[in-house]
């Protein structure tokens, strides 16, 4: 019984992280509450989990020490920026994160962390599966209609079509003159679907260590997203796996055959998409940067600082104000003292001889998806981080978790 309840409620976890990752489900007024729902969901899972299992005190004080390190650092970013947030960030900062970094920590002290990391891509799996098939019968070949039709938020208000409430269209792009309809899941937009995904196929290939039918659907599913940021980590995946297992000529030709396949691959999907992404994705590069430039140490404040880069961004190259990374929104808000918390883990893990290459290369992967896509103040990104923060500190360690995860 024990054992069921323990799964049971790491299921309950992730679906509540992943529900609330920018999905239809969070973002449309046609599933008010359900977004409260999977909060209240989260913190009835995580405090029944540290109901039933067991941390060491020494656990509990890296806990207490890096959420005292957080919050204080938020609070000085808020103090200095005259006191400016609001209930929804007070809550993200000042509650949930210190109980992700308290409920990641407790997964890999009871050395739970591989455990927790392979369900996690077995519901991206499940969900890649679905929206595949609904993308198929109906998006593509129109063998279904769509039965429900939401507003999306995300997108401005617009009508969003659907399948069962289990798969939206949420977007479409135009390729060489044809229109096609981007797999976006249960997502607002294509770009998160590809987000999570990628993570899952980070997840399954570097910490797993898994080539299989899973990790397939994955890829498949990453292009149907026609994500140029997907592209890029299947690429990269697929360069470091060949220098790992291939050596001579084989490696170099493989290599160079995989870059111009990524770089002709962006190339015509900005080209020929009409929608001008480069363009856009450096004028948000632009943009973040002379925002932060502004407040470099401590940022311009967590509600003022995506609002600062908007008022840099070129309005003759866009048609929204969408912003396109995490990195920059989290230097604006609160500068580097900020960022050097976020990327402290990542960066300890890439520069630690004790890690493996497996690990540090997906550390290096998380950087990149940090600085081509948004997901700042998700549950998502909250779970990311703490996992890497997790792993950090398995690094000093010698248990079973830390040679699954690390060698």
């Amino acid at each position: 019984m024990h054992v069921r309840l323990d799964g049971l409620l790491d299921y309950i976890f992730l679906f509540s992280v992943i529900i609330t990752c920018n999905t239809m489900y969070s973002t449309s007024p046609g599933f008010d509450g359900l977004g409260k729902w999977a909060t209240l969901l989260l913190v009835v899972s995580v405090f029944l989990k540290l109901l039933i299992s067991r941390i060491s005190m020494k656990a509990i004080n890296v806990i207490v020490s890096r959420s005292l390190i957080f919050i204080l650092i938020i609070l000085l970013i808020v103090i200095l920026n005259g006191f400016k947030i609001s209930e929804t960030s007070f809550v993200y900062y000042f509650v949930l994160f210190p109980i992700f970094m308290m409920i990641l920590q407790m997964y890999y002290d009871v050395n739970e962390i591989a455990n927790l990391i392979r369900k996690f891509v077995r519901i991206i799996f499940l969900l890649a599966i679905g929206s595949l098939l609904f993308w198929l019968i109906g998006s593509v070949f129109h063998i279904i209609s769509p039965t429900v039709y939401v507003l999306n938020y995300w997108n401005g208000g617009g009508i969003v079509e659907g399948y069962y409430n289990l798969h939206f269209e949420a977007q479409k792009i135009e390729i060489l003159g044809a229109i096609l309809i981007r797999n976006t899941g249960i997502f607002a937009e294509a770009p998160m679907w590809s987000l999570v995904l990628s993570l899952a196929l980070i997840f399954q290939t570097l910490h797993i260590k898994k080539w299989n039918f899973t990790t397939w659907i994955l890829i498949i599913t990453i292009m149907t997203t026609t994500s140029t940021t997907g592209v890029y980590i299947i690429g990269l995946i697929f360069l470091y796996v060949l220098f790992s297992k291939t050596s001579g000529v084989k490696r170099y030709v493989s290599s160079l055959f995989i870059l111009a396949t990524i770089c002709c691959f962006s190339i015509l999907w900005d080209n020929k998409s009409g929608t001008g992404s480069a363009t856009i994705r450096f004028d948000d590069y632009k943009a973040g940067f002379l925002a932060w430039q502004k407040s470099p140490i401590w940022g311009l404040g967590i509600s003022d600082g995506l609002r600062a880069i908007e008022q840099h961004m070129d309005r003759t190259v866009r048609y929204n104000l969408g912003y396109s990374n995490s990195f920059f929104v989290v230097l604006a808000q609160g500068g580097i003292m900020l960022a050097s918390y976020y990327f402290y883990p990542v960066i300890k893990i890439i520069l630690n001889k004790f890690s493996s290459n497996d690990l540090k290369f997906s550390a290096l992967l998380i950087i990149f998806l940090m600085i081509t896509t948004i997901f700042i103040e998700t549950y998502m990104f909250l779970f990311v981080i703490s996992l890497y923060y997790s792993l950090d500190f398995g690094d000093d360690r010698d248990c079973h978790e830390k040679q699954y995860i690390t060698n």
